[in-house]
């Protein structure tokens, strides 16, 4: 067993483990006997002395299979969503009288054979004082994030079916990450509208986004005035550090930090197949990124040699054809065919 792990470490990089777990985890299982609990607390979760279960390991709050124990739970999600859309300066004015689960055709319940995403981890429609809203929950900030948010929320406008264009629902996206998406003078916490550009007031009122940027919270670097009142920055500490173990104060964020712990717990197992399947698939898209800009620069640098190469030619030949060269030793000297000189002249 021992010689199996030392292999692993000594032979593949970090995320080459991982996507070797992912492609022979049940061959290793049965092979080698080992559970995904060991293997992650081998290699890819470290100790936390203050946040541990008995096998020292942490699960992330952000991950796709814990965000949506935790947040299926009407009293959590109505606490989350009142901490970050409703107050001064926010969205809402007045706390939200009632939270639906729409049906999301793209929720994967279950872990299939190739970790399929998520257009939106929830989409939910919201009552309060103000009217009805629709909202839908991001969790990634993968390229072009801010263009595909877009897209979706228009997505949604466009997909409320039976109703007029005076009955339709605003639609509020919200995007939490765990990078920074924005510039540093923006707050973790940031709100987007359409605004008309000399009095700054909004009039196109029916799509507004929410960025949550969690790495900017608890950051001396950023702007934290976005930051208001014991149930949003609790939300925040949960969301960002992870830290189950940590008596809150709101009744909620208690609740889904207990969830938490009986994850960790009772389905640690099944939250690492889901992670691991997360990571993998968040790896293989940076690669294809990666892999699509090298090309696209090899193919760049390709047709930029072409072209220099073709015009220095071009400038070649009508310089031969007015010293009076013959034909035949321009397309000896150029290795151009006669038509394209035909062209050139």
């Amino acid at each position: 067993m021992i010689r199996v792990f030392r292999f692993i470490k000594q032979n593949f990089s970090f995320q080459q483990n991982k996507a070797l777990w992912r492609a022979k985890s049940r061959l290793c299982a049965d092979r080698y006997d080992f559970s995904s609990n060991q293997f992650l607390n081998k290699r890819f979760y470290s100790k936390h002395t203050d946040n541990q279960n008995n096998n020292g390991q942490k699960i992330i709050m952000t991950s796709d299979f814990v965000f949506e124990k935790i947040f299926s739970n009407h009293e959590r999600m109505k606490s989350f969503l009142e901490s970050v859309l409703v107050g001064k300066n926010k969205i809402l004015h007045e706390e939200i009288n009632e939270v639906i689960y729409l049906n999301n055709n793209l929720l994967q319940n279950s872990l299939t054979q190739e970790y399929i995403p998520k257009k939106s981890m929830f989409d939910l429609q919201i009552k309060t004082s103000q009217g009805t809203f629709i909202v839908e929950i991001y969790k990634r900030s993968f390229q072009p994030f801010l263009k595909r948010i877009q897209y979706y929320s228009a997505q949604s406008l466009s997909q409320q079916q039976n109703q007029t264009h005076t009955s339709l629902k605003p639609i509020i996206s919200i995007a939490i990450v765990d990078d920074i998406l924005f510039e540093d003078d923006v707050p973790c916490i940031s709100f987007h509208k359409t605004i008309e550009q000399k009095t700054q007031k909004v009039f196109l009122n029916y799509s507004t986004y929410v960025f949550i940027e969690l790495g900017k919270y608890d950051n001396k670097k950023y702007d934290q005035s976005c930051v208001h009142g014991v149930n949003e920055k609790e939300w925040l500490d949960l969301l960002k550090k992870s830290d189950i173990h940590r008596q809150y104060k709101t009744k909620e964020v208690l609740n889904a930090a207990q969830y938490a712990q009986f994850i960790q717990e009772k389905l640690f197992d099944e939250y690492v197949k889901h992670k691991l399947y997360e990571d993998q698939f968040i790896e293989e898209i940076k690669n294809a990124k990666v892999e699509g800009i090298q090309q696209g620069q090899e193919e760049t640098i390709k047709l930029s040699k072409h072209y220099s190469i073709k015009a220095g030619k071009e400038e070649v030949v009508k310089q031969m054809l007015k010293d009076g060269l013959s034909l035949q030793k321009i397309i000896t000297y150029t290795g151009l065919s006669k038509e394209e000189i035909d062209e050139i002249k």
